[in-house]
């Protein structure tokens, strides 16, 4: 079945949203060079999807990475843990934190700026999904934890008479 361009666009975007983990997005139409005479635009955007498609296939690289890491501190603190990371610019909704056997969890996306009237010139803030994941010792496991996210600044509280949970446990960020 001939495909058409459109769908070999929405194909180029699902490959891209899959691997890379957020939307993407189109150049605009004066960044984009001509193709040379004789080269047909359409069966080469339709021959780099396959080719796409195939290398993604071939590599397992579909499966969703982790743009960034964010940075991460753990304390001792008289009544337990305490941990402290660094997410600036993720909203609470694009946040998750829970207790997975003897870790601890938190993943979440930085979505990146939408601002149609500035092209980018130099990009040093990572944006898209993320996860950290942090082994908790003994006495920090269980029911006994709250979370606060303020100014770009995730605070996890795990206080000792916590200890013994094994199962999943998401908490809620206040």
């Amino acid at each position: 079945m001939e495909q058409t361009i459109d769908q070999a666009l929405e194909d180029v975007r699902a490959l891209h949203e899959k691997v890379v983990g957020v939307p993407a997005s189109l150049p605009e139409p004066a960044q984009c060079l001509p193709f040379p005479p004789g080269v047909d635009p359409v069966r080469f955007a339709i021959d780099e999807v396959d080719q796409l498609r195939r290398l993604v296939e071939m590599t397992g690289a579909a499966q969703p990475r982790v743009a960034w890491i964010p940075r991460a501190d753990l304390f001792a603190a008289p009544d337990g843990v305490l941990v402290t990371m660094e997410i600036p610019g993720v909203s609470r909704e694009d946040l998750e934190v829970f207790v997975a056997g003897n870790e601890l969890v938190v993943r979440g996306t930085r979505r990146p700026p939408v601002d149609d009237r500035h092209r980018p010139l130099a990009v040093e803030l990572s944006w898209g999904p993320f996860e950290r994941r942090l082994l908790l010792p003994e006495a920090g496991r269980g029911d006994a934890i709250d979370a606060r996210c303020r100014d770009g600044i995730l605070e996890i509280r795990i206080r000792s008479e916590a200890a013994g949970g094994t199962r999943e446990q998401r908490i809620e960020i206040h």
